[in-house]
């Protein structure tokens, strides 16, 4: 297990600072279907009338063909080309379906990743989250962001259900230097 890294005094957040970024945190930059809706823009409207559109060019082209030539044979062929120009269309079109997915996942995990930072968010909250959350942060420590949703849970708990007493009082015990030094600050 790699060693926990050691960050001088002077660069150890305080507790205020760290329930600071926990609370900064926007749970909307994790919802991936309204981060993909964004990217694909303007087009979201043509995976929707993909189907209907190809179903009308296909019986057009083959009434066309079937009242101009009158023979089964090109009307056979024109429903043969019209069909794989459709597919065509509709793999290019699910390519880049996929690709807007990919992006909006991607981004997803820079965004953990900025959250995160160098020093870390969720695995010093640690002590105050369910057992289920130990992957998730024994990931985090090893740069790993892939678990978006997980990870949202995680921050949506803390952020609705952390005692921040409790947390500033534990933040003191690991980070003693940051402790304050009389009873006066200590009541504040």
């Amino acid at each position: 297990m790699p060693q926990k890294k050691r960050f001088p005094d002077d660069q150890v957040p305080t507790a205020d600072e760290m329930l600071n970024r926990l609370n900064a945190v926007d749970l909307d930059i994790f919802d991936l279907k309204q981060r993909e809706e964004t990217l694909k823009g303007k087009v979201a409207w043509v995976s929707a009338l993909t189907i209907p559109i190809s179903a009308i060019i296909i019986t057009t082209v083959v009434l066309l063909t079937v009242f101009l030539s009158q023979s089964m044979v090109y009307t056979l062929i024109a429903f043969a080309i019209t069909s794989m120009l459709l597919m065509i269309i509709a793999k290019s079109l699910e390519s880049a379906e996929r690709q807007a997915k990919y992006q909006a996942y991607q981004m997803t995990i820079q965004d953990i990743k900025n959250i995160e930072g160098e020093y870390g968010l969720i695995p010093h909250f640690r002590h105050f989250l369910p057992e289920r959350y130990r992957h998730l942060w024994q990931s985090l420590r090893k740069g790993d962001y892939q678990h978006i949703k997980q990870y949202a849970q995680a921050v949506a708990m803390l952020q609705d259900r952390l005692e921040e007493e409790k947390f500033t009082h534990i933040w003191h015990l690991e980070y003693p230097q940051l402790a304050p030094n009389d009873e006066d600050d200590l009541l504040q």
